[in-house]
């Protein structure tokens, strides 16, 4: 593809036309980057940087919630054709993959704050990528106060701030660094609006949709709802109208065992919610 290396893995999205430019800008300092939904940033961009010879370091990713670090690092160990673990992995609270080669690492903020607290300088890190940053935060912006400084003060590391909603002159400003828009790749989409009638339940009509979509679609369903009370019903009503998919549920307080396990590639259609 135009404007890429040879020997730097290219994923047939539209990021891979801006790696060698967004390596360049990296090579100068720290970059904003806003990126439309369906560019590639979090995995195809960071499994490409992990592999490009001018990214001499270690790479901190620090993501929102804890299974987006671990969906992402599992997404980018499949794109470097990898185990979890090696070149890509990933450190949450309570779990860990990674080994003396890991390069690539996933993280959520809490983490990366107990990192750079005990290494301010953060030696040995070349790169620290602050992903989906729209989803401010107190802790958040403590990191990206502490990386700011640590690049400062230590030569050869920079900072990547990217998301697809980025208030890109703002943080540029703060940041005093340069801005890059990438285009994304968007797929068409159908609205349909059901209003509920006096006595309905929000997690009834969601449940009854699904089953709905997945016997005329099948394949896999995304179900987002208020809480886990209305989680666990929506799910019981499907597992009644649709009982041959795989129904599974994810939130926050399920144990990351099984939050792990509805994000694993799995051969069987389900409706998840």
């Amino acid at each position: 593809m135009a404007g890429q290396s040879s020997g730097i893995p290219a994923f047939g999205l539209p990021i891979d036309a801006y790696i060698e430019e967004i390596s360049a800008l990296l090579r100068q300092g720290t970059l904003a980057l806003s990126a439309e939904t369906g560019a590639g940033k979090t995995t195809a961009l960071q499994a490409a940087l992990a592999r490009h010879p001018a990214i001499d370091g270690k790479i901190l990713v620090l993501e929102p919630r804890r299974l987006a670090a671990i969906g992402a690092a599992l997404r980018c160990a499949e794109l470097l054709g990898d185990p979890v673990g090696a070149t890509a992995g990933y450190r949450v609270r309570g779990d860990a993959k990674i080994g003396p080669a890991t390069r690539l690492e996933f993280m959520t903020v809490a983490v990366f704050l107990r990192i750079v607290q005990d290494d301010p300088f953060l030696e040995g890190v070349r790169l620290v990528v602050f992903d989906e940053f729209h989803e401010r935060s107190a802790a958040g912006d403590l990191c990206l106060a502490f990386a700011r400084e640590a690049a400062e003060l230590r030569e050869g590391l920079s900072l990547l701030v990217m998301s697809a909603t980025l208030g890109a002159d703002g943080v540029a400003a703060y940041l005093g660094c340069p801005v890059l828009s990438v285009p994304g790749r968007a797929y068409p989409v159908d609205l349909a609006y059901r209003p509920l009638t006096p006595g309905q339940e929000p997690s009834a009509v969601a449940a009854r949709a699904a089953a709905e979509l997945y016997g005329t679609l099948g394949g896999s369903i995304l179900v987002f709802l208020p809480g886990q009370r209305e989680l666990n019903e929506a799910q019981s009503i499907l597992r009644t109208l649709a009982p041959q998919a795989d129904t599974r549920l994810l939130y926050g307080a399920l144990p990351l065992e099984r939050q792990r396990a509805v994000i694993a590639p799995s051969l069987a259609p389900d409706a998840s919610s």
